[in-house]
């Protein structure tokens, strides 16, 4: 469930474990030519291992959510000639169904998803990954947003306006110019 953990890591801000070296993989060719297994059904298969049931419980529905989108993001209805069930329950225990429910419960935690997106934000403006320092201004760039109804003007604006990007060194600077060059 890649969708899931990308979603968890990069928008909500829960990083899901690495999986421990002996999971076996999905079984591809389970199920018949006429009867294929769907990719919920290999899933449920697959968690019934101990190992693998901790984290699939938090990652899963929250892929399944998004099951409607194929691998190069066009709407399906169906799977193998079966109805996709893009339902599940959230680790919070939200009962969501489909990615309108996914976002739906994302949007009920503003402060959460704003604080992931201002991390991210200043870390690319930064050229550095954040450290203990950085925290409270981070804090202090989303609760000013907050009090903005978390627009996106108000978070560059926090971004820009922030200690550590004003006060960014030259070699710093020329560090992270460096980096986006090689790129």
């Amino acid at each position: 469930m890649q969708r899931g953990v990308w979603v968890l890591e990069n928008i909500v801000g829960a990083p899901v474990p690495t999986p421990p070296p002996v999971v076996p993989p999905l079984e591809e060719s389970a199920g018949t030519k006429t009867n294929p297994r769907t990719l919920r059904e290999q899933m449920r298969l697959h968690t019934e291992r101990p190992f693998c049931a901790g984290c699939h419980k938090i990652m899963d529905p929250v892929g399944f959510a998004m099951e409607n989108f194929d691998g190069v993001g066009r709407w399906r209805a169906k799977e193998d000639q079966q109805p996709i069930d893009a339902t599940g329950t959230l680790f919070t225990g939200a009962k969501i169904d489909g990615i309108n429910g996914l976002r739906r419960e994302i949007a009920t935690r503003p402060d959460v998803f704003v604080g992931v997106l201002t991390e991210r934000m200043l870390t690319y403006a930064l050229g550095r990954t954040l450290d203990h320092d950085d925290m409270p201004v981070l804090r202090s760039i989303v609760r000013d947003a907050a009090r903005h109804n978390y627009s996106f003007a108000s978070i560059v604006l926090g971004v820009a306006n922030s200690v550590p990007f004003r006060m960014r060194t030259v070699p710093e600077i020329a560090t992270s110019e460096a980096v986006a060059a090689a790129e």
